[in-house]
């Protein structure tokens, strides 16, 4: 892997040059100015093995001394004669990803330049923690080839990682695309990175194993089996006798099934509108009995009954596209812009506050709305009013167990290769004892069937390459084969734990609003997705919504859609600005869960316009008495700390009589907060179930 190199360089005067200072000179010995130079060497080693370790992980906190201008020729010397002179008087730092090297040029504790070469060309490549302790295996390609006849792409290299590689498995290729492998080749005797054979050998008898596969002339050839690899759809079938209730996801042992199904329901479940409780859905079983029409489809019926108007957008915060804004005018895209700025200033000055219009219903509007006695303790069922789109995605019913049972497979399939010293290629080696057992141990579980040791040099072809996404690719960049885990080419609703990024300048700063278009680089994959921000409430099940993008570094989570990645995992956020790409948000992944319960609130507020006591006469809430009367079991708090109720509506024009559990004061504000869940959603071009990884 490429190593990033950093050169750090801070200049300062040598101590035996203060001996020119006469006031120095009157204070300060020459004993003591050395000593003072040899500490600030001292100190300056060990902040830079600090940043070292900060930036690139423990184990690379190296620290070399180097004299860089001691071999320096007499041709640049007499050229340059000012710029040696303040190297000779500074000093250079050289950090790489897996060593920190510091060169001194002072006075004092100098070494041959051969030092520097000598550590950079025994020095080798560590990666990042997240790569390095997955059982991901990799291919890094030292040559790949194309064949638009038969959409054949066949990429050859070592193979890196932990694990072995996992023919069964499914493989994703950065910027292309996640395919099925058709075969695997072992190429013939290549030379090893020494990394690799530092994983793969730990002995004498792991040696000797290797030498003699690499002896044998004739290359292995490994083919995929269809039946026993991960299917490449991405999305769950959904049933549409199931209704809102489809929910296909994984049991605690890692296999499929539809939650929901009822054994002792012979004629299986009925369909039912979207929004339908069970009391009103169990009114379709006794419509046929009543004489209705037996043949009539009531999928067709709950189909019709399922069209929904579009949701009345709140006041004040209407979805203005920012992307849209492209193909509009310059003084256009600077006014959607300007009055984004100015929503996001409103919510942070009142949040989630809203104004009902004097012409307006809020019973209509605030129809999808409830009341909650608690937002902490209250039940809410998560399982309730799903949307469409939650039938097409997988449900876990436990996402630590799952990942637990996957990584135990893989941790299995690591502790084999280990005991057989790389002494495998598609099935474990078989040894006199298994010999012996016959058939008996034909019967037990291989876990290394089908796997290929790290550090081999093959040959991966994979099928049903387009065309399109190759061309897409330069001609000399390298490709990365990453080998997916069980389950991470499938679809559900991921939460990542984000901050915004410190690159962002706050006068720069774009408002970025939920379900926004954002691009979110995850581990090895990048998609597009119209993400809900809310808090992470640790005590609670449910987590308030945030309209916007919290600024100054706040931690917040990002719930999408998307293929399902186990943690750890880095996540960076992308937003497209003017046309360039910006870095908006950082983080790492946290879990997948469809079950998580994002609650949006909305705060109607209202002013006492007559006080006595405990009573108050509230009014500029509501606008009818109808809507008095639709939120009258809804409980009332105010901004000073009391809880009330509504009490009767008064006169035509929705002013109404209040009693709180203490008295109130005229310039108090009384608010009724209303929640409802919300959902991410796909992008424009996926809504037809099709999600574009990269």
């Amino acid at each position: 892997m490429p190593t990033v190199l950093t050169v750090l360089a801070q200049t300062e005067k040598d101590p035996l040059d203060l001996q020119l200072n006469n006031e120095h000179m009157t204070m300060l010995s020459v004993k003591s100015l050395r000593r003072s130079g040899i500490k600030r060497r001292l100190d300056l080693k060990k902040y830079l093995s600090r940043f070292a370790t900060t930036e690139f992980g423990t184990g690379n906190d190296k620290v070399v001394e180097v004299d860089l201008s001691s071999r320096t020729s007499n041709s640049h010397a007499e050229g340059d004669d000012h710029d040696n002179m303040m190297m000779q008087d500074g000093e250079a730092t050289v950090a790489t990803g897996t060593d920190l090297m510091t060169a001194s040029t002072g006075a004092a504790l100098r070494s041959n330049p051969a030092t520097l070469v000598r550590t950079l060309c025994t020095m080798s490549c560590v990666p990042s923690k997240w790569v390095a302790n997955s059982p991901r295996t990799w291919l890094l390609s030292d040559r790949y080839n194309f064949d638009p006849a038969t959409n054949e792409l066949s990429i050859s290299g070592y193979l890196r990682g932990m694990a072995p590689w996992d023919i069964h498995s499914l493989v994703h290729i950065p910027n292309v695309g996640t395919f099925a492998p058709k075969a695997i080749t072992k190429q013939s005797e290549q030379s090893t990175p020494i990394g690799l054979v530092k994983r793969r050998h730990h002995g004498k008898k792991g040696l000797a194993a290797d030498a003699e596969m690499g002896s044998s002339s004739n290359d292995n050839v490994l083919i995929a089996d269809a039946e026993q690899q991960e299917s490449l759809n991405m999305f769950a079938t959904p049933d549409a006798l199931a209704g809102e209730q489809n929910l296909i996801g994984f049991d605690d042992d890692g296999s499929t099934g539809n939650a929901d199904d009822d054994e002792g329901d012979a004629d299986g479940p009925i369909a039912r509108p979207a929004g339908w409780s069970d009391y009103q859905s169990a009114w379709l079983d006794g419509v046929g009995d009543d004489g209705f029409d037996d043949d009539m489809d009531r999928g067709e019926l709950a189909e019709a009954l399922n069209k929904k108007k579009s949701d009345a957008s709140v006041g004040g915060f209407n979805d203005i596209d920012l992307e849209d804004a492209n193909n509009v005018s310059q003084t256009e895209r600077l006014s959607l812009l300007e009055q984004r700025r100015k929503e996001q200033s409103e919510n942070d000055e009142f949040p989630d506050e809203v104004q009902v219009g004097e012409d307006e219903d809020a019973s209509k509007r605030f129809a999808r709305y409830r009341s909650l006695k608690s937002f902490r303790k209250s039940f809410w069922d998560p399982k309730e009013n799903l949307p469409d789109s939650f039938a097409s995605v997988y449900h876990f019913s436990s996402f630590k167990a799952t990942q637990r049972s996957v990584m135990n497979d893989m941790k299995e399939s690591m502790r084999a290769a280990d005991e057989a010293q790389g002494n495998f290629f598609g099935k474990a080696p078989v040894n006199e004892a298994d010999e012996t057992m016959g058939d008996e141990s034909e019967e037990e579980y291989d876990p290394l069937e089908g796997c290929i040791p790290t550090g081999t040099y093959v040959t991966l072809t994979l099928g049903n390459v387009s065309k399109e996404s190759m061309q897409s690719l330069c001609p000399k960049s390298l490709l990365t084969a990453v080998s997916l885990l069980e389950h991470e080419n499938k679809v559900s609703v991921l939460h990542m734990g984000l901050s915004q990024s410190t690159k962002m300048a706050p006068s720069d700063n774009v408002p970025i609003k939920s379900k926004d278009i954002l691009t979110f680089r995850c581990g090895w994959r990048t998609w597009q997705a119209r993400p809900i921000f809310s808090q992470n409430n640790l005590n609670c099940d449910k987590h308030k919504f945030e309209r916007f993008l919290p600024m100054g570094g706040a931690f917040f989570a990002a719930s999408i859609f998307g293929p399902v990645t186990y943690t750890p995992c880095p996540v960076l956020v992308w937003k497209d600005i003017q046309g360039k790409p910006e870095l908006v948000a950082a983080g790492t992944m946290m879990n997948a869960d469809a079950d998580r319960i994002v609650i949006k609130r909305v705060i109607l507020t209202g002013y006492p316009v007559r006080v006595h006591k405990r009573h108050a006469t509230v009014k500029y809430m509501f606008y009818n008495p109808e809507d008095v009367k639709w939120f009258k079991p809804a409980e009332l708090y105010s901004k000073h700390g009391l809880r009330g109720n509504i009490m009767e509506s008064v006169g035509e024009h929705g002013t109404m009589k209040c009693l709180f559990n203490a008295p109130i004061k005229q310039h108090d504000t009384v608010c009724l907060p209303l929640y409802k869940r919300v959902y991410p959603k796909y992008v424009p071009s996926d809504e037809q179930d099709t999600l574009i990884i990269k």
